[in-house]
């Protein structure tokens, strides 16, 4: 067994743990890789998740994995109830819900770049540019529908409405590459929205190749946020690789540094630094949640 993937191991047993310390529930993540058990599910418009689990309840209970059509659902079923009262739409609801899944597909797939990616998901419709709105437009009614793909936690009484899970070497189809796939070694996702990529490598290759996959492979930045790392004791958190400044092959970027008040062990080692951002971010999704909103 090679390095990288006894520390993507190790990752992964990481995560498990200390979800169920938090949350009180044992929750699996669930390895893709080369897979096609879930594939009607996972595939149907890589990287989102946006199918219905209701035929693999288990992605679910034993995974913790959610479609984004089932949060669009949960999110804007009463507004969108009312919206098409008020205008006596003869569309079915159902049928609004799979075109605001279809509008928000086509946005996520144009985005021009990172910091758009990152907008058209958290940033409030007021304050968006009007090509990133989240909004539809039904034919015969003049006034257009606003939808969101998150639930927006109020301040000081988070309700834990997102749902965030892990899947491990995430499959992605390249496009205009027939059967090529991109692997990342951890995809962390927001209702079934893709929203930090973890890329390993050993310290024998080094965190410059970590970032160089970050370079050449499309689906990786289709992500907001990327951790790139060796050996779990390097760690850089950024959002595009033109915020990373160079110079003779060392960087003087934003490398992850743990900023808890006290440290913490596992036996008598200390944490690593990825342990501290998977136990900060990946393991607790609040912190994740005010992350993301606040930076």
């Amino acid at each position: 067994m090679s390095k990288e993937i006894t520390y993507q191991n190790e990752g992964k047993a990481f995560i498990e743990k200390q979800v169920e310390a938090y949350s009180g529930k044992a929750i699996s993540i669930y390895s893709e890789e080369f897979s096609t058990q879930y594939a009607d599910v996972l595939q149907e418009c890589s990287p989102l998740i946006g199918g219905s689990i209701t035929g693999h309840s288990n992605l679910k209970s034993q995974f913790g994995i959610v479609g984004l059509r089932e949060k669009i659902k949960d999110f804007n079923f009463n507004n969108l109830n009312f919206f098409l009262s008020k205008h006596k739409c003869k569309q079915s609801i159902e049928e609004v819900l799979e075109i605001i899944f279809q509008d928000f597909k086509q946005k996520y797939e144009h985005v021009q770049n990172e910091a758009e990616l990152f907008q058209l998901i958290f940033t409030p419709n007021q304050d968006l540019k009007l090509h990133l709105k989240r909004a539809i437009t039904l034919k015969g009614i003049k006034d257009t529908f606003e939808y969101n793909v998150i639930y927006f936690e109020k301040a000081g009484k988070y309700l834990g409405k997102n749902d965030f899970y892990t899947i491990r070497e995430r499959r992605v189809p390249v496009i205009h590459q027939y059967k090529k796939t991109e692997r990342s070694d951890f995809l962390h996702y927001i209702n079934g929205i893709p929203l930090m990529l973890v890329e390993y490598k050993t310290e024998d290759s080094g965190i410059l190749q970590s970032l160089k996959d970050f370079e050449i492979k499309e689906s990786y930045k289709k992500v907001p946020f990327k951790v790139a790392l060796n050996d779990g004791r390097d760690v850089i958190l950024f959002c595009h690789l033109q915020s990373l400044k160079f110079q003779n092959g060392k960087d003087n970027s934003f490398h992850w540094v743990h900023y808890l008040p006290e440290k913490k062990f596992i036996g008598v080692r200390e944490y690593n630094n990825i342990e501290y951002l998977f136990d900060e971010l990946s393991c607790q999704p609040e912190n994740m949640y005010l992350y993301c909103v606040n930076g």
